[in-house]
This record gives C-alpha cells, sequence and structure tokens, in this order.
C-alpha cells in the first residue's frame, strides 16, 4: 500500500465538492457520481480512485517544489492507506508549518477531510 508505481494520473487539487462532512461510505457514493459525470462528458479515462497515502504525500509535495502554491492548505484528502485501527490516512492541511498526515474512522465524517479524485 505504500508503494508508488510508475505512471502517471490526473489528480483534482482540491477535495471532491461535497465530499466534506460525509464518511467514507458517502464518498465512496460521491466518487461513483463524479466517475459517472466524467463518463458522460465522454472522457476516455474516467475510472476514479482514491489515492494511497503515499501518492498524496509525493503529489503534494512534488507540486511545492515544481510551483510554489501549497496544496490543500485546510483541508485533507482521505486516502486509501489503512492505518492502526482500522482509521484511514489523511493528508493536507499543507500550510507554512507543513504537510499534515493523520488518520481517521471511516464511520465519522469530518468538516475538513474530503476526497481528492485520481483517474
Amino acid at each position: 500500500a505504500g508503494e508508488i508505481k510508475l505512471g502517471w494520473s490526473l489528480v483534482k487539487k482540491d477535495v471532491l465538492d461535497g465530499s466534506t462532512n460525509t464518511n467514507w461510505n458517502d464518498q465512496e457514493q460521491l466518487l461513483r457520481q463524479y466517475e459517472a459525470g466524467l463518463k458522460r462528458k465522454g472522457a476516455r479515462n474516467a475510472a476514479v480512485k482514491r489515492r494511497t497515502g503515499t501518492e498524496a504525500v509525493y503529489d503534494e509535495l512534488l507540486y511545492y517544489v515544481n510551483t510554489g502554491e501549497r496544496l490543500l492548505p485546510d483541508k485533507y484528502d482521505w486516502t486509501l492507506t489503512r492505518a492502526s485501527g482500522g482509521r484511514l490516512v489523511c493528508v493536507g492541511n499543507f500550510d507554512s508549518g507543513g504537510l499534515g498526515v493523520g488518520s481517521r474512522s471511516p464511520e465519522r465524517s469530518y468538516s475538513g477531510l474530503g476526497v481528492c479524485p485520481s483517474r
């Protein structure tokens, strides 16, 4: 789960609209709706997924190094990676203090925790 495979993905720079204040399963439904919308618009690669924690950290830092812009300065992306106790890793809140990495329970919802679709 911690590996980064060589390849490329299109990743939304911000969390998906409506994905904060929702639990993991509700976010999964939003991801499927987002995917269906991409297909309706004719996207060739419309398969949407969550990133791993490692991918999210790598993407955030690489974007910052190349642009000087911090993504997700006040939100977190809920990733696929499992932490201890069944919690899922979240990455974000990238401000002048650094990049935040934590974990949250998938049954609960959180105001600053959404999902950045990757395809």
